[in-house]
């Protein structure tokens, strides 16, 4: 299984200009900005959609966070990262098998779409202890 972590342009990239990226999607879109992807939504299937806001608790509870969030909060909760979404990506990939190939983005690819790419290599334990320059690679 190969997972790829893209930024929101790059994954709309690959997938307008190759077929093979338009299957097997984690799409973790940013609360109010959905019509963004409509080009994913229109080309691309097998699509597990996730919706959560890029803060903790802490970051909330201290004051840590980008001056975006504070505007986004004054209208709205955050939505948080949870068990429950976590168990949602875990089913949808269960589906896949090693030679299948998943792919994810989030907005800017560094924070979201990296950590959960991570942890799918972990949970998996594909690239990680047999191949570290590929893990690496994929990333």
């Amino acid at each position: 299984m190969k997972i790829n972590v893209f930024s929101y342009k790059d994954a709309e990239a690959q997938f307008i200009i190759n077929e093979s990226y338009r299957n097997n999607w984690i799409s973790i879109r940013d609360i109010g900005y959905e019509s963004l992807y409509a080009k994913m939504d229109e080309l691309c299937t097998n699509v597990k959609i996730v919706k959560f806001d890029d803060v903790t608790n802490f970051q909330l509870k201290h004051d840590l966070i980008h001056a975006f969030y504070k505007r986004e909060f004054k209208n709205r909760e955050p939505i948080l990262f949870d068990n429950k979404m976590a168990r949602d990506i875990i089913n949808f990939t269960n589906q896949f098998n090693k030679n299948d190939m998943i792919n994810i983005h989030c907005w800017a690819g560094k924070i979201s779409s990296q950590a959960i790419g991570y942890c799918l290599n972990k949970y998996y334990n594909l690239f990680m202890d047999n191949n570290e320059e590929d893990f690496i690679r994929n990333l």
